[in-house]
C-alpha cells in the first residue's frame, strides 16, 4: 500500500479531513512527516491561510527542512499564491477540483514517480555558479546520467533556470567527451572485437537470436515504462506532452504500465491539435458558417485572418488608427467571415475590413463616435456597438442603425451578449444586467450584478454567466417576474467564456486552464484541463463543432470539447456533485456495489436510474427525457438501489428498510410500497460505512453485507436476518434471491447469509495482489463474472473460472455489468468505460472519463448493441456500440527540444 505523508497547519486539520478520507478510498495511508522517511516517500504540502501566515511570521526554513528529506513533493493549495519554490511544483489547487480527483492526481503521482525539487535546486545552484565563474567545476559522468533524468521534470520544464542548466550540461558532456577520445583508439577496436563476437553468435546460434530478441523487447519495454512515467508527473502541467510521451511510449510496448497511463492521460485531457505561432497571440475570433478563424497578436496592432485553424493565411489587417497609444485591441469575424471588425481599445477606434479583397471598407459619415464600445456582430451586415446607455445595430457598409436596448438615462453599457438561437440578449451595465428580448427590445429579466465586462446568455433567457472588471466569473439567474434573481460567484477567475450547448459552459483561465462548467445545477468545475502553459486563454468556437484556444505559450489549440452526448444530460434532479454523497461522518464513498448512481432497464425503452443521496429517476432512452410522473426520494441518510431487472427499488436506512415497485402506467418509481424497521448494517452512503446492498427480482429481499456480516430483509414478512462472522472480508457485490442472501469478498470468498463460506473455484486464483477481486456480478450462486484489480474479466460457470479478457492494469475498475445474453460485458473504472466481447475476449469500445464525468453503470439494451449509462454527477445518455472514441492521437509532433530533453531519438527494435 502506498503512503503519503502530509505536512499541514493544526488549525487545517478539520478542513483536510475530506482529503485524508479521499486519500483512503484510493488505497493510500496517509501520516506525518518522518525524520527519516523511505527513498520512494511521497510528502504533501498543504498550503492555507494558517500556513501563509507561519510562513510570513517565521519564513520558509522550516518548509525547507521538512521537504529536503522527500524526493517526491506534491503542494496541494486552498490559496492562490504558493511560495517559491514550490509553485514551480505543479500546486493542486483544491478550489479548483473536487477532492476525490486531487486525491486521483496525487497519488498518481506518488505511484509513478515525482519531482525531485532537492536535486533540482542543487543543481540549478551549480550551474548559477559556473555561469557566474563563481565555480569552474563541472558535472562528472556518472552525474550526468542522473541529471537526465532531472531535466525532464515537472520543476525542470517550469524553472526559469532552465536554460542555464542545458548550458551547464552541454559544457560538462563535453568535458567528458574530450577525456573519451584520449582512449577512443583502444575503446573502438575493442567495440569492433566485440561486435564481431556477438554476429558471430548471433549467426550460428538460435538461442542468441532469442536472447537478443528478449532483450530488445526488455528495452522496448524499458523506454515505454520510462516514457509513461514522465507522462504521469506532466498531467496537469503541459497540454500536449502526456499524449505525445504515450504516442512515443505505446510504439514502444504495450505494457501493463503503458496502458494504465494511457488511460489516466486520456481521462485528464480533451482530443485536440496544436499549431505553433510565430508571434505570441492574445486573442482568438472564429466565423461560425466558414472555417476562417482570425488570431490577434499580443505585440503588434495585428491581426492575421486564415482560411481554417492552421491553414493558409488570407491576409494581416492593421486595427492601429492615427498617432495614439498603440496595441490593446482585438477583432472579430463576422458569422459568414466575410468582413472582420476591429477595435484598438474599448472604447476606440473601430475599422471594418473586407477579408478576401484585404482592404478597409470605406466608412460611412457618422459611422462611428468616440464613444463607441465593439461587442461583435449581430448578424453578416450588422455591428453589435454600444454607445453610452444605446446598444446599436449598425449596417458595417451603410451605416444604417437600429437601437436593440435603451437602457437606463446616465448608464453605460459595458458588455452584451445574444443567445445562439437569436431569441434573448443579456446587456450589462455598471450596476446590472438586463435579460432583453432580442426582436422587441423589452426587457424580461433583471439582476444586480456589478462590474460585468463579458456575458454569455443562455438559449432560455434565463440566466448568463459573467466576468467581472475583477476577473471572477458569476452566474447570474436573472429575474422574469418570478421573483427568482441571484448573482451566484463561482471562487475562480476567468478570461473568457463560451457556451458548449444548452448544458454546459466552456471557461477560460488565467494560467492557462480551461473548465467545464453546467452553471444552471452547480458552480463545481465538472472537469478541469491544462490548455495551455500559461497565460489568459481566449476561447472561439468553430463552425465544426470544435473550440479554438490561445494564450501567450504561442500555441493554437483546437479541441474536441466534450458536450452533452458525452457528458449525459440531467434528470429532473438536475446535476448532483460527488460531495452530496458526503456523509454526515465526513465519508465521499468512492462507488462500488449499490454504492453508486445505478441504472437498469424495466422495460420497452424505460431505465429506472438512483441518483445518490436518496433520489431515483425514470428515463426514456427514446427521448432521453424524465418520465418520472412522481419523485422519488428515498432520504439523504439512505442507500437507495435496484433490482436487477429494474422492476423494484430499495431504500436502506437506520430506521427502517422500504421497498418499492415501478410501474409503467403511471410511470412511477414509489408503488406498492412494503417496508420492515431498522436495517441490519450501517450502509455505505447512509452511515459512512462499507455496507452495500442488493434487492432480488421479485423484490422480496434486500440483501446487504459488510466486512463482517451478510444479511437480509424480508419484506414480506418484515423479518431482519444476519449472521457475522469473525474474519474480516471486504465485499464487492451481493446477491439476493427468494429467502437467501449471498456476498462475493475481495479475498476470493463466497459468504452465505446461513454462515457457510466459500473459496471461489479455480483454476484461476483469486483473492490476492492483482487477482483481488475489484468488482463482481452474480448471475446466480453458480455463474458470477469479476474484473480484478489488475484488469482481469473472469467467468465462473459449472464450478470452474476462466479468464476472459483484460482491460489493462491500473484501470481502477469498480463495477461490472453484463449483457442478457452473457456475450458483453461492460466495465465501469475510474479511468473510463470499456466494452468488451466476452466470447472472443476482445474490446468493442474504450472511453476515457471526464473528471467527474465518471460512468458509474451502465444498462444494455434488449439486443444488447446499445447502453444506456449514468454518471457520477447524475447525467444519464446512450451510447451505440461502433461509436466508441477515437483511438490516441497525438497532438504535434515533438519538438526538436523535446527529443532532446526527453531522449525521444530512439526507434523500438521490433520495427
Amino acid at each position: 500500500m502506498i503512503r503519503i505523508d502530509v505536512l499541514h497547519r493544526p488549525e487545517d486539520a478539520d478542513r483536510i479531513q475530506p482529503l485524508l478520507t479521499a486519500f483512503g478510498a484510493e488505497g493510500v495511508r496517509t501520516g506525518a512527516p518522518r525524520a527519516e522517511p523511505p527513498p520512494d516517500a511521497a510528502l504533501v504540502v498543504v498550503f492555507s491561510e494558517a500556513m501563509a501566515d507561519e510562513v510570513e511570521r517565521t519564513g520558509k526554513d522550516f518548509l525547507t527542512e521538512a521537504t529536503s528529506r522527500y524526493r517526491t513533493v506534491v503542494p496541494m493549495a486552498y490559496v492562490p499564491d504558493v511560495p517559491e519554490p514550490f509553485d514551480q511544483l505543479n500546486p493542486c489547487y483544491l478550489r479548483r477540483v473536487t477532492v476525490s480527483d486531487a486525491a486521483k492526481r496525487v497519488t498518481a503521482i506518488a505511484r509513478y514517480g515525482g519531482a525531485d525539487i532537492v536535486e533540482w535546486a542543487r543543481l540549478v545552484d551549480q550551474a548559477s555558479k559556473w555561469r557566474t565563474a563563481e565555480s569552474t567545476a563541472l558535472l562528472n559522468e556518472s552525474a550526468l546520467s542522473a541529471t537526465r533524468g532531472l531535466l525532464r521534470s515537472v520543476p525542470a520544464r517550469s524553472s526559469p533556470h532552465l536554460e542555464t542548466v542545458r548550458a551547464f550540461v552541454a559544457a560538462s558532456s563535453s568535458a567528458v567527451a574530450r577525456r573519451r577520445r584520449r582512449t577512443g583508439a583502444v575503446l573502438a577496436v575493442t567495440i569492433v572485437a566485440l561486435a564481431a563476437l556477438v554476429t558471430f553468435a548471433t549467426v550460428q546460434t538460435v538461442g542468441a537470436r532469442r536472447a537478443q530478441s528478449a532483450a530488445d523487447r526488455a528495452a522496448d519495454a524499458a523506454t515505454a515504462d520510462r516514457l509513461s512515467r514522465v507522462a504521469v508527473e506532466l498531467i496537469g502541467s503541459d497540454p500536449d506532452l502526456p499524449s505525445i510521451l504515450v504516442g512515443r511510449a505505446q510504439q514502444h510496448a504495450a505494457t501493463d504500465a503503458v496502458r494504465g497511463v494511457a488511460a489516466a492521460v486520456a481521462a485528464q485531457t480533451w482530443p485536440h491539435t496544436a499549431v505553433r505561432l510565430d508571434y505570441l497571440p492574445r486573442a482568438v475570433s472564429a466565423a461560425q458558417s466558414s472555417t476562417r478563424i482570425a488570431i490577434t497578436a499580443y505585440d503588434q496592432t495585428a491581426i492575421r485572418v486564415y482560411d481554417a485553424p492552421g491553414g493558409n493565411e488570407i491576409g494581416v489587417f492593421d486595427y492601429h488608427e492615427g498617432s495614439g497609444e498603440l496595441g490593446g485591441g482585438f477583432g472579430e469575424l463576422s458569422p459568414d467571415g466575410e468582413l472582420l471588425v476591429t477595435t484598438e481599445r474599448l472604447p476606440g477606434p473601430i475599422k471594418v475590413f473586407d477579408v478576401a479583397a484585404r482592404e478597409q471598407l470605406t466608412q460611412p459619415t457618422g459611422w462611428r463616435t468616440d464613444h463607441d464600445r465593439l461587442l461583435g456582430w449581430w448578424d453578416n451586415d450588422e455591428v453589435l456597438l454600444a454607445r453610452n446607455s444605446s446598444l446599436l445595430r449598425i449596417d458595417a457598409r451603410t451605416g444604417a442603425s437600429v437601437e436593440a436596448f435603451a437602457a437606463p438615462p446616465g448608464t453605460v453599457i459595458e458588455a452584451a451578449d445574444r443567445s445562439r438561437n437569436g431569441r434573448h440578449l443579456a446587456v450589462a451595465t455598471q450596476e446590472s444586467v438586463f435579460l432583453v428580448d432580442a426582436q422587441t427590445g423589452a426587457v424580461t429579466g433583471t439582476v444586480d450584478a456589478h462590474g460585468i465586462s463579458k456575458l454569455q446568455v443562455n438559449d432560455d433567457g434565463t440566466r448568463a454567466l459573467g466576468i467581472a472588471d475583477d476577473g471572477n466569473l458569476w452566474d447570474l439567474e436573472l429575474d422574469d417576474g418570478s421573483g427568482k434573481a441571484g448573482a451566484t460567484d463561482f471562487d475562480a477567475f476567468a478570461s473568457s467564456i463560451l457556451d458548449v450547448d444548452s448544458q454546459y459552459q466552456l471557461v477560460g483561465h488565467p494560467g492557462g486552464s480551461i473548465s467545464l462548467v453546467a452553471a444552471e445545477y452547480t458552480t463545481d468545475a465538472i472537469q478541469q484541463v491544462r490548455a495551455h502553459t500559461a497565460g489568459r486563454v481566449q476561447l472561439a468556437a468553430l463552425s465544426t463543432g470544435q473550440v479554438a484556444t490561445v494564450a501567450v505559450d504561442q500555441y493554437l489549440r483546437i479541441w474536441d470539447t466534450p458536450a452533452s452526448a458525452r457528458l449525459g444530460v440531467p434528470t429532473g434532479m438536475g446535476i448532483v456533485s460527488s460531495s452530496a454523497r458526503m456523509t454526515s461522518h465526513l465519508v465521499e464513498t468512492s462507488p462500488l456495489g449499490s454504492a453508486r448512481n445505478q441504472i437498469r432497464h424495466a422495460v420497452a425503452g424505460l431505465y429506472p436510474t438512483t441518483i445518490l443521496p436518496g433520489y431515483a429517476r425514470l428515463v426514456d432512452r427514446a427521448t432521453m427525457a424524465d418520465v418520472s410522473t412522481k419523485p422519488y426520494f428515498g432520504g439523504l441518510d439512505t442507500d437507495v438501489f435496484l433490482s436487477d431487472n429494474g422492476r423494484y427499488i430499495a431504500t436502506v436506512g437506520t430506521k427502517r428498510t422500504r421497498v418499492c415497485a415501478f410501474v409503467e402506467q403511471p410511470r412511477s418509481l414509489s408503488e406498492e410500497c412494503k417496508q420492515a424497521k431498522g436495517g441490519p448494517i450501517p450502509m455505505a452512503i447512509g452511515a459512512g460505512k462499507r455496507g452495500i446492498g442488493d434487492l432480488s427480482d421479485d423484490g422480496s429481499i434486500v440483501g446487504v453485507a459488510d466486512s463482517l456480516t451478510v444479511g437480509s430483509v424480508e419484506i414480506s414478512s418484515a423479518t431482519n436476518r444476519s449472521h457475522r462472522f469473525d474474519v474480516e472480508r471486504a465485499p464487492v457485490a451481493v446477491f439476493a434471491a427468494a429467502g437467501e442472501a449471498s456476498a462475493v469478498t475481495a479475498d476470493g470468498y463466497l459468504r452465505t447469509l446461513t454462515g457457510a463460506e466459500y473459496e471461489l473455484a479455480g483454476p484461476v486464483d483469486l483473492g490476492a495482489g492483482a487477482m483481488t477481486i475489484a468488482a463482481a456480478e452474480v448471475i446466480d450462486l453458480g455463474h458470477m463474472y469479476f474484473v480484478t484489480a489488475g484488469g482481469d474479466i473472469v467467468a465462473l460457470r459449472s464450478g470452474r473460472t476462466r479468464i476472459v479478457a483484460n482491460i489493462g492494469a491500473e484501470a481502477a475498475p469498480f463495477a461490472l455489468r453484463v449483457s442478457s445474453s452473457g456475450e458483453r460485458i461492460a466495465v465501469m473504472t475510474e479511468r473510463g468505460i470499456v466494452v468488451v466481447d466476452a466470447q472472443r475476449g476482445t474490446e468493442l469500445l474504450r472511453e476515457p472519463s471526464l473528471g467527474s464525468v465518471m460512468v458509474t453503470d451502465a444498462a444494455f439494451t434488449e439486443d444488447a448493441r446499445g447502453l444506456m449509462l449514468v454518471t457520477g454527477i447524475g447525467t444519464v445518455r446512450k451510447l451505440e456500440l461502433g461509436s466508441s472514441v477515437a483511438s490516441h492521437r497525438s497532438p504535434r509532433e515533438a519538438t526538436a527540444a523535446e527529443v532532446s530533453v526527453f531522449d525521444l531519438g530512439g526507434e523500438p527494435h521490433h520495427g
